[in-house]
């Protein structure tokens, strides 16, 4: 055919039909090609002004739109739209094609915009929009249509830009599209009365076989008849009215969208898919009016309504789970009013659920099973319902329902199964279902970098497409770097973004993105490098880029640029960079609509730089701004967001501010809590990973310093090693993570003083400070972490090199920040502390006054009610000590008295700290003769349960009392109080010294019967959070024991505010100690350097006596105790068959001992007791320090009348006076014996177990029964703990000096341990005679804490025990028991526990008289009433 011909345009209008009929069979690109070519012919051949030009145009149009729907290139949108363009204008006016043409023009225009975000395109879209309406005829069938998507146009830019003015034009174009499709009023009243009236349709669904669902019943009332208007109007005015309703508040507004909502559904016809959306909708509106309203028939239509939603899909639709998730939440929502994203907030649901009923367990337990059946079908066929993006972010949300219901039946119930049942889905959501990120593989990302190198190796300089491969170039080699640390990948990157940036024109449409990258790249340099002029640069780009963009398409620039702003602050510490990131993100805010990807960029900024301020200045108010807009980021993100992880690790930084700044430990579990979260939804290999674990390494290091928990040393150095393990050689961040290890081990240096531990760390931090370029932001850190290793291997050895490498370091770590950097006071602290410690060693008054210097400098720089503030203040106080020492000036002590008066009031320093602090507090005190001496005393004594926390182990708690030489305090109070004639106030600080471990696990087992009476609810709660501390004991490192320690904490200050409360478990005041006196005077035993004060409560009503022994001071008591270690080792060694009178023998020496504790210990004591009137009946000693191992109950001679037990405590006397009842011959007595066990170097039989056995049955054969041999396993022996009263044991004993808590009875195939008896509630105990080696042997390393099984079993709750010091003879063990029986007995045959005692001392006599070694019957003690 020739060029010319008129009929070879319509050839090439059939080919192209042809060809696009082709395609739709073949999917083959090259079909498309074909019909592009065939349309651009047809077009070229088209003279201007032909009446078919503007129709060949939109066919071109048309064809090049389906290229870029197959291909994605924006090459074939913009032709498209060229074509568009040119079409309108080669139409009349009035031609009937135009307004339809117009309307083409503005949906491409309008894909343009949602591929690219550009405004411009929208603004085209609703121009074009404009003039398709205007262009129409009133009469034209298609003019509704018009105006709809007119309203669509009006919505999204209002969405874009949040101008109500929009909102409105959308509301006009929504009601215009709506009164054009009818002209009838009343037909668009749509309420529930008219959607439940349609009956007839019963049979048509239950006819439908997709309906078949649960919900098919429920969606039968509000399917609707179909009806001749369109709902996709009425829909889309119902979305404005809606959007209107969240500005204005207006409850018109909802009721306006209410009813277009309605009507959208009376119009759809039954079968359609879109009827389950605008149910969806229907039930959203109304729900929203449950929220405003608060009325209940609202949430109950919404779930009618959400119910057909779910019902109109069918099972397997992509939406289906989605609508079911939703209807599940209305329910939530009837019991608990709105719901909430426990996941979200970084913490399982159950965890804040308190309340409400189990009504939305049904409605789960279906979403659960059929999650369970999707999962099944997987295998089936469905692998697509597995990884789709819907089910991926949302299934956790449906397991995380699961659990809330079976948390609340647990709850009502306090059944286990139900809250083990609640678990298991609570794992699987975090097991199955994790983050989704972007960059799924390394390997798509390597593949990305070489596909764009190939194109940019091999296109020519002119290429179009040239610029858009260098910078994907650019950003491939920049992700590349910040995973390998490779710098010529970081040099790569810079180039080619700058070619890209150099290639494209400012009209280019990725110009202003690429400005973005690069500023992007540079900010990475400088945390890479610290080059400052790297992060001007990456300034200069994010400020060029708000020039070039509105404010409507700045949201990327202006939070790069915030962000760099706040890495200058860091750096500089200048205040203007932080307003500056604060002005960039608070106007981005402003310009963000709700719910655009954007806003959680600068939710997070602002959570940042209000952290950053609250770091420079201390201000709380800062901090709790971060907090807000922290939880405001995750909230704004939906769940499955790659970025959640990260802003749980920011959000673990604010918590953990907190907790600096408050000493709240819930907030330090918190942000514990969140940095796991964060760790654990990471993918592994992930290069955020590090940073994630480096979170960790912080709140663990911050936890072990609250607790002393080494364990918490140990998980934060595992942490540091895998992160650099994770880090490739020669990254960037190599230095900081060898810092962060070097640090660790100093610590755990200054804990064991390894010197190989001390190696790691000072190779660590060298290596750090070598890896660190010069100029970098973090070499003063490295610098200071290597001084301070070197200065504290200075205060250990006083070698001069470590001395001249300490100063070194912290001068150059100084001298590298700014002045008001926030670190400078901490790198002060430092200098000044290795002066002040050159000075103690050569006493060089200018050191001092170097120290005194930098001191008062760091105080400055440090914010008001900062947690570092206490430490600061106690070196300066120091320095004004030392300073008096040498000028006798005593201005200085008061100064020194000022600052730890000051430092001592903190809220946020840690415990340990404020001890230290105090103890120096009161030797100033002290000097200075300061009247309010015993405030400070008690001040300091008030700090110990901090000290000793109850979220710690016992094992944790008993090295603190080591380490901070708590019992040398105690003694140095109780001498301070008695001194100031004040022995009521020493034996109330006596008291607070003893079994502090011990009263703490009291509390836990005690019954408040007073709390019960007045207070019920907080009784039960406290006997709740008591039984959970007791069970979890096993494991006290973890997050939950120390969350129930806090609540128990916070439930106890709660008591206190209650006026017959105020000293609820507070330490015990005079007038309720003296009871313990009650039935026979407690003598107090406190040694020291000096001397040894006794102290004497003859009983409630008598005043307390007080003298000294001036000549036993702690050396002398140490060496008589030295003695009696050896002479026992001897027994043990040889077996208990030494002869007695041998010289040196261990006979010998205990005679020794026992001749020196009766002339001076316990006759001048019994001779002050005589002299008052007390010459026989009970006695109990109550010693401290190192008298608690020396046996003072074996001094008297054989004719004494006194009857003498031991109290662990006057505390546990009191109680068991208070629990003592009526004897009662129906109380349980079992008997335990093992003659041969079987646990591993206990198997020596015990000859004597089998007659001790008989002799206890006989005695009490009516109400005792036995355990012997197999019989004796440790359930058997728990349960008998429980149910009896009265218990005898006859086995081995062991008393563990490494571990106390491992102490305890051998039973036929393993240990009772310590552990296990204070473990124990035991409801009905009264007495236990232990007769078995070392069951009353402490631990000398703990003099105060009676860690031996007879204490164990007071603190359990037991009200008397007999117990054994040391190793005892077999064969007397019968003998003793039957004696002490009898006599507890007595004649009424109903056992007193009151008479142990009695019975013991008639049993020692006994042995003494039948010339028994003192070795036999020293070691029987008893303990109690």
């Amino acid at each position: 055919m020739a060029l010319g011909d008129p009929g070879l345009g319509k050839c090439l209008d059939m080919l192209s039909i042809l060809y696009f009929q082709q395609f739709k069979e073949t999917q083959a690109i090259e079909d498309l090609k074909g019909r592009l070519r065939c349309s651009q012919a047809a077009v070229e051949v088209t003279p201007a002004g032909h009446t078919l030009l503007s129709g060949r145009y939109q066919s071109l149009a048309a064809s090049y739109l389906e290229m870029y729907k197959e291909t994605s290139d924006f090459g074939y949108l913009a032709a498209a739209l060229r074509s568009e363009n040119l079409y309108p204008t080669g139409v009349s006016a009035q031609h009937s094609k135009l307004p339809e043409d117009l309307q083409h023009l503005a949906a491409s225009y309008l894909t343009m915009y949602k591929d690219t975000g550009d405004f411009h395109h929208l603004f085209s879209a609703l121009k074009n929009g404009h003039a398709s309406v205007h262009q129409a005829s009133i009469h034209d069938p298609k003019l509704p249509l018009y105006q709809y998507n007119l309203t669509t146009f009006y919505l999204d830019m209002y969405y874009k830009t949040g101008d109500s003015g929009c909102l409105e034009s959308a509301l006009k174009y929504g009601h215009a599209s709506v009164y054009e499709a009818s002209t009838n009023d009343s037909e668009l009243v749509g309420d529930m009365a008219a959607l439940q009236s349609y009956d007839t349709i019963h049979q048509k669904i239950n006819n439908s076989q997709h309906l078949k669902t649960p919900h098919s019943q429920a969606a039968v009332s509000i399917i609707p008849v179909v009806q001749p208007i369109n709902p996709t109007f009425l829909h889309g005015l119902a979305l404005s009215y809606h959007e209107k309703f969240k500005i204005t508040g207006n409850i018109q507004d909802l009721e306006a969208s209410l009813k277009y909502d309605c009507s959208a559904v009376l119009f759809t016809p039954l079968g359609d898919q879109t009827l389950s959306y605008y149910l969806q909708h229907l039930a959203t509106n109304y729900a929203t009016k449950f929220e405003n309203r608060n009325q209940k028939q609202d949430l109950e239509v919404a779930q009618k309504f959400a119910t057909g939603a779910v019902a109109a899909l069918q099972r397997g639709h992509p939406d289906h789970t989605q609508c079911q998730l939703k209807l599940g939440n209305l329910y939530h929502r009837q019991i608990y009013g709105r719901p909430r994203s426990g996941t979200q907030k970084g913490l399982p649901e159950w965890y804040f659920v308190k309340y409400g009923e189990p009504g939305w367990l049904d409605y789960n337990k279906q979403l659960f099973g059929r999650l369970d059946e999707e999962e099944e079908e997987d295998d089936d066929g469905y692998e697509d319902m597995a990884v789709s993006e819907l089910y991926i972010h949302n299934t956790p949300k449906y397991f995380d329902g699961l659990v809330s219901s079976y948390w609340h039946i647990h709850e009502k119930a306090e059944g286990i199964q139900d809250l083990e049942v609640a678990l298991r889905p609570g794992h699987l959501a975090v097991d199955r279902l994790p983050i989704v990120y972007p960059d799924e593989s390394i390997q798509d990302q390597d593949t990305a970098l070489e596909f764009n190198q190939a194109f940019v190796d091999a296109a020519p300089a002119d290429h179009s497409e040239l610029p858009k491969h260098q910078k994907n170039l650019a950003v491939s080699y920049i992700r590349r770097y910040t995973r390998l640390g490779n710098a010529s990948d970081l040099s790569t990157a810079l180039q080619h973004g700058h070619a890209a940036i150099d290639a494209m024109n400012m009209d280019h449409p990725l110009f202003v993105q690429t400005h973005l990258d690069l500023a992007r790249i540079y900010k990475v340099k400088y945390t890479a490098t610290g080059d400052a002029e790297a992060l001007e640069t990456a300034i200069s780009f994010s400020q060029t880029n708000l020039t070039l963009t509105s404010n409507l398409d700045s949201s990327s620039c202006r939070s790069e640029l915030a962000s760099c702003y706040q890495l200058k602050y860091q750096s500089v510490g200048n205040a203007q960079d932080l307003m500056c990131s604060f002005t960039n993100l608070y106007s981005g805010i402003n310009t963000t609509p709700l719910g655009h990807p954007a806003l959680s960029y600068y939710l997070q900024g602002l959570a940042l730089s209000h952290l950053f301020h609250h770091s420079k200045t201390g201000e709380i108010h800062s901090l709790h701004d971060a907090l807000k807009y922290g939880h405001a980021t995750i909230d704004a993100t939906y769940m499955g967001d790659y970025r959640i992880p990260h802003y749980q690790q920011k959000l673990s930084a604010c918590y953990l501010a907190k907790y600096k700044a408050t000493g709240d430990m819930e907030n330090l579990e918190i942000a514990l809590n969140y940095g796991i979260l964060a760790k654990e939804e990471t993918p592994e290999k992930h290069p955020e990973l590090p940073k994630f674990h480096e979170q960790l390494i912080d709140c663990y290091e911050t936890k072990y310093r609250r607790t002393g928990d080494i364990k918490d040393l140990y998980a934060a150095a595992t942490c540091a090693k895998i992160a650099l393990k994770e880090t490739p050689p020669g990254h960037p961040n190599m230095p900081r993570y060898l810092y962060i290890i070097g640090i660790l081990y100093h610590s755990n240096f200054q804990r064991d003083r390894n010197f190989d531990t001390w190696e790691v760390a000072i190779n660590c931090c060298h290596t750090a400070v070598l890896k660190t370029p010069t100029g970098h932001p973090n070499l003063p850190e490295y610098q200071y972490g290597l001084a301070l290793v070197h200065a504290d291997m200075y205060r250990h050895i006083a070698r001069p090199k470590d001395l001249k490498s300490a100063l070194s370091f912290f001068q150059l770590a100084t001298e590298g920040l700014s002045i008001g950097h926030s670190n400078l006071p901490r790198y002060q602290q430092g200098l000044g502390r290795t002066y002040q410690a050159r000075y103690r060693k050569h006493e060089g008054l200018q050191d001092l006054r170097t120290a005194q210097k930098l001191f008062w400098a760091a105080i400055q720089g440090t914010p008001k009610g900062h947690y570092t503030l206490p430490s600061l203040q106690h070196d300066l106080a120091l320095c004004y000590k030392y300073k008096y020492k040498q000028t006798k000036d005593p201005q200085n002590l008061t100064i020194a008295l000022e600052l730890y008066n000051s430092a001592l009031q903190s809220i946020t320093a840690s415990p340990q700290l404020l001890w230290d602090i105090g103890i120096q507090y009161i030797k100033i005190a002290t000097e200075l003769r300061t009247p309010k001496i015993l405030d400070i005393c008690s001040s300091v004594l008030n700090i110990l349960p901090s000290l000793l926390w109850l979220g710690s182990s016992i094992n944790v708690r008993h090295e603190t009392l080591i380490r901070q030489e708590v019992p040398a305090f105690i003694s140095i109070a109780v001498n301070i109080a008695l001194k100031s004639s004040q022995p009521q106030v020493a034996i109330e600080f006596f008291e607070q010294g003893l079994s502090t471990t011990h009263r703490q696990i009291q509390q836990l087992n005690r019954k408040y019967d007073s709390l019960e009476n007045q207070l019920p609810d907080e009784a039960k709660k406290l006997r709740e959070l008591s039984i959970l501390l007791k069970q979890s004991s096993d494991e006290p490192h973890s997050l939950n024991y120390h969350v129930l320690a806090q609540d128990r904490k916070n439930l106890i200050d709660k008591i206190h505010t209650h006026p017959n409360f105020s000293d609820f478990l507070l330490p015990l005041k005079y007038p309720k100690l003296s009871m313990a006196a009650k039935h026979g005077p407690v003598i107090l035993l406190n040694v020291n350097d000096t001397a040894t004060d006794v102290i004497i409560m003859l009983s409630p009503t008598l005043p307390p006596l007080h003298f000294p022994l001036p000549e036993i001071s702690s050396q002398v008591v140490q060496a008589y105790i030295k003695s009696l270690k050896g002479a026992l080792r001897k027994l043990t060694e040889g077996g208990m068959s030494f002869p007695q009178a041998t010289f040196n023998s261990p006979e010998h020496v205990l005679n020794d001992i026992k001749k020196w504790l009766w002339n001076m210990v316990v006759k001048p004591i019994f001779s002050v007791l005589q002299e008052n009137g007390f010459s026989r009946g009970r006695l109990w000693w109550c010693p401290s320090g190192p008298f608690t191992n020396l046996p003072l109950h074996a001094a008297a001679p054989p004719t004494s009348k006194y009857i003498q037990s031991y109290t662990p405590t006057l505390d546990a006397l009191v109680h068991s006076n208070s629990r003592l009842t009526q004897p009662d011959a129906n109380d349980i007595f079992t008997a335990i014996g093992v003659i041969a066990s079987e646990v591993p170097g206990w198997e020596h039989p015990l000859k004597s177990v089998e007659g001790e056995l008989n002799i206890v049955g006989k005695l009490f054969q009516h109400q005792g029964q036995q355990l012997k041999d197999e019989q004796v396993s440790l359930s058997n022996v728990i349960q008998a703990l429980h149910s009896s009263a009265w218990l005898h044991f006859s086995c081995h004993g062991e008393q563990d000096s490494n571990n106390p808590l491992e102490s305890g009875l051998i039973l036929h195939n393993t240990k009772l341990e310590l552990g296990h008896i204070l473990g124990i509630d035991l409801p009905k105990a009264k007495f236990a005679f232990l007769s078995a080696c070392e069951t009353a042997k402490g631990d000398g390393n703990l003099p105060n804490e009676a860690m031996h099984l007879a204490g164990g079993f007071i603190a359990a709750g037991f009200q008397g025990t007999i117990g054994t010091w040391w190793v005892m003879t077999d064969q007397d063990g019968p003998l003793v028991a039957e004696l002490v029986y009898e006599k507890i007995l007595g004649k009424d045959n109903i056992p007193d526990v009151r008479r142990a005692a009695e019975g013991l001392h008639l049993a020692v006599q006994t042995l003494r008289k039948n010339r028994a070694r003192p070795s036999q019957w020293m070691p029987f003690i008893h303990m109690g009433i």
